[in-house]
């Protein structure tokens, strides 16, 4: 059971940092598309499904993710201020651009660490 809970946890951060990089494309594609005429952008949601497998992980102690499934929603929003009716806003983006990158090497930098820890419990150091 301890050993089936240690190997988890890189297949949850592997499924959000796959969902992270799509997002990522997602965005990039956004910005490209800043003066592209009647553009929706797009976003990435997984977040909830994710969480919900997390959660059934703490109950059931196996992580099942085949339903962790990035999902890519156009935003048709009604308001635009923009008079070529595209709803992408530069700024906006940028910032979402950079708060997508922060999780991801977070969540790098996590799993380098986990592996780390593990190497040194193997080499017994």
């Amino acid at each position: 059971m301890i050993i089936e809970r240690m190997f988890n946890q890189p297949s949850v951060i592997g499924a959000a940092m796959n969902a992270l990089s799509l997002r990522n494309d997602v965005i990039q594609n956004n910005i490209a598309n800043i003066d592209t005429v009647n553009f929706k952008k797009s976003e990435v949601f997984f977040e909830e499904s994710l969480q919900k497998a997390v959660d059934n992980m703490s109950k059931t102690g196996e992580v099942d993710l085949s339903h962790v499934r990035p999902q890519v929603s156009r935003i048709h929003e009604n308001f635009s201020q923009r008079l070529d009716s595209n709803n992408v806003d530069v700024d906006t983006e940028m910032a979402y651009l950079y708060q997508n990158g922060l999780k991801y090497e977070t969540l790098a930098a996590g799993i380098m660490n986990y592996y780390k820890r593990i190497n040194s419990v193997l080499l017994g150091r």
